[in-house]
């Protein structure tokens, strides 16, 4: 059983780095099989559409989910898609030191 939540809790890692741009932040997440999905809004709006948002495509050279958007603070929300289990709101993330870090097993997120 310990093992077993153990192995949720860390099923899903996402990392908030400020990307090369002043403007842009990317989002990576560490997770096995199907990539989540990542609905993402600022002062501007919504900036990957309406909720659930848009699935991850693009994994970089270390195995993490990748996506860049626009602006130095973004507020998130991590699914698996429609009609799915999904986090809280996240606000105004912007990292600390440049990297914010989530663990999300499909139902529930901790901010660390």
């Amino acid at each position: 059983m310990k093992n077993s939540i153990h192995y949720k809790l860390l099923t899903l890692l996402a990392v908030c780095a400020c990307a090369a741009s002043t403007n842009a932040i990317t989002i990576k997440v560490m997770k096995g099989g199907t990539a989540p999905y990542l609905h993402a809004w600022n002062g501007n709006g919504n900036l990957l559409g309406n909720f659930p948002g848009k699935q991850f495509t693009e994994k970089d050279a270390d195995g993490f989910w990748t996506m860049d958007l626009e602006g130095t603070k973004v507020s998130v929300i991590f699914s698996m898609g429609p009609n799915t289990p999904q986090t809280g709101d996240y606000l105004n993330i912007s990292g600390v030191n440049g990297v914010a870090k989530f663990i999300y097993d499909g139902s529930t997120t901790a901010y660390g």
